[in-house]
């Protein structure tokens, strides 16, 4: 966000939203063709691919040590590598990670973030809990497969992402159809 002028941050997060829902539909579309086993290992080589691809092509935009709220404390930073240490030393992976009261310390200094990640959670709660049951219904009444599972996932993301989205963006106008989409998506 902080490097989108604050006018086109909702085509940002829609463009965002949009690349999501492609990529639900291409995973989709690549477990109806791999198998259950073949899936999980997929899915690990691609987390960890992006989880470089991150680290490596994606640096903070903003860095600023002059923070009002670090999100490590200044108390817990042992095991964080200082600079000035000596280059042979190893750092200590998960000693670096934020510790829960540091997570606590950063929804609570930041509004925004705090109703960002309710928002988040709650939609994604709500996501989860509709796929399961409908999965589980499928799978005990019609005794769907995961082939099939797959196919009826590949639909409503490309009926989604690629025929509902180019109609209503033009009509209703990019802030409007984010708002619709966050009613729409609190209501389910």
């Amino acid at each position: 966000a902080d490097n989108v002028p604050e006018g086109r941050r909702a085509s940002a997060f829609g463009i965002l939203s949009g690349i999501g829902s492609c990529a639900f539909v291409c995973g989709t579309l690549s477990t109806r063709f791999l198998s259950t086993a073949s899936t999980f290992q997929v899915s690990t080589a691609m987390a960890m691919l992006s989880a470089v691809y991150m680290r490596v092509f994606l640096p903070d935009s903003i860095i600023n040590d002059n923070l009002s709220t670090p999100i490590i404390s200044e108390g817990k930073s042992d095991g964080v590598a200082n600079q000035n240490e000596e280059p042979g030393k190893k750092m200590q992976v998960f000693k670096t990670m934020p510790s829960m009261e540091d997570m606590l310390a950063l929804l609570k200094s930041s509004l925004t973030f705090s109703q960002a990640a309710i928002v988040s959670f709650f939609s994604n709660l709500a996501d989860v809990g509709l796929h399961a049951s409908l999965l589980y219904y499928l799978k005990a009444r019609f005794h769907f497969n995961k082939d099939q599972f797959a196919d009826l996932m590949v639909i409503t993301g490309v009926a989604g992402t690629l025929l509902l989205m180019p109609i209503l963006a033009p009509a209703l106008g990019e802030e409007r159809l984010l708002s619709v989409g966050l009613f729409f998506s609190s209501a389910h």
